[in-house]
């Protein structure tokens, strides 16, 4: 559980805990890890 990079709501709300798209990767690539 890493929440300096995503919070672990964001888990806790998917419950499959689904690839959504983090601060980081929307202002580098501006898409979600799921493409990745």
């Amino acid at each position: 559980m890493t929440n300096h990079e995503a919070p672990d709501d964001i888990d806790l709300r998917s419950g499959n805990r689904l690839p959504l798209p983090r601060r980081e990767d929307l202002d580098e690539h501006t898409r979600p890890i799921f493409d990745r």
